[in-house]
Order: C-alpha cells, then sequence, then structure tokens
C-alpha cells in the first residue's frame, strides 16, 4: 500500500490516517493498564492488529516498530489528559466487574458531571478569595488616604 518515494500520499492519506487511529486504539488499552498497574500489561491480540495495521502503511519491520511506539505515545498523550476519569472508572469497574456499554456510558457522564461540579465549585472559590483580597485592599488603601 505504501507509495514509492516522491509520489503523491494524498489520495490513500484516509487509510493512513485510519490506521494511525486504529492503531492507537488498539494500543490504548495496553498503555491504560501500564498507567494503572506497576506489572506491565500486554493484549496480545490487540498488539497483533496493530502490528497487522502497521504493516499495511510501513515498509519494514522497524518501521512497524517505531510506528506502534508512535502510537502508544499517542494514546499515553490523549489518555493522561483523563487520568482522573479513568481512575474512576476504574474503581466502578473494579467494583462491578462487567458492565453493558450504556451503563458506562452512563457512569462516564455522572463522573464528568461530578469533574465539572467540582472545577465550579473551585473557581467560586477562587473568585471569593480575589473579591476578599480587593475589599481588604480597598479598606487598606482607604485608611492610608485618612493618615
Amino acid at each position: 500500500m505504501m507509495q514509492e518515494p516522491g509520489q503523491d500520499r494524498g489520495p490513500k492519506a484516509d487509510i493512513f490516517q485510519s490506521v494511525l487511529d486504529a492503531c492507537t486504539e488498539l494500543l490504548a488499552g495496553e498503555v491504560g493498564e501500564g498507567m494503572f498497574f506497576d506489572e506491565p500489561c500486554f493484549a496480545s491480540d490487540d498488539r497483533r492488529q496493530a502490528i497487522e495495521l502497521a504493516a499495511l502503511v510501513c515498509r519494514s519491520p522497524e518501521a512497524v516498530d517505531r510506528f506502534l511506539s508512535f502510537c502508544e505515545r499517542q494514546a499515553f498523550d490523549l489518555l493522561a489528559e483523563h487520568a482522573t476519569l479513568m481512575m474512576s472508572m476504574q474503581i466502578i469497574l473494579r467494583m462491578r466487574r462487567t458492565m453493558p456499554g450504556s451503563e458506562l456510558d452512563d457512569a462516564i457522564r455522572t463522573v464528568l458531571a461530578h469533574q465539572a461540579v467540582a472545577r465550579e465549585r473551585l473557581r467560586r472559590k477562587q473568585w471569593q478569595r480575589a473579591v476578599e483580597r480587593a475589599a481588604a485592599f480597598e479598606r487598606e488603601h482607604v485608611i492610608m488616604k485618612t493618615r
């Protein structure tokens, strides 16, 4: 599927992007488990599928390895943004063991809603502190003017 050097890759760009996305998704489970567990995790079937897909757009085994390393790093970067959600879901899944997709979606929405409420409470607390500091500054400024 790889074109020769110098050939236009535009017509097949959607295929390359699909392979990149699929490999990143296939390796995300393994990467996510590695973020939370000390022992290395290896999802053999997911990795096998990722290797087969990567071989569609890579010319050598070394290129496949580098491509999959990139996909792993991309998965890590995407998952790290949602580490608190992942920790919460990990706790929920350990308690429940299995969940249908719809219940999993509901649990994710609930966790995200709780996070949004916590962020808003923090924002309001910070704003209240700023208002209090401004009032204290105003009082101090008035006292200094009267001296």
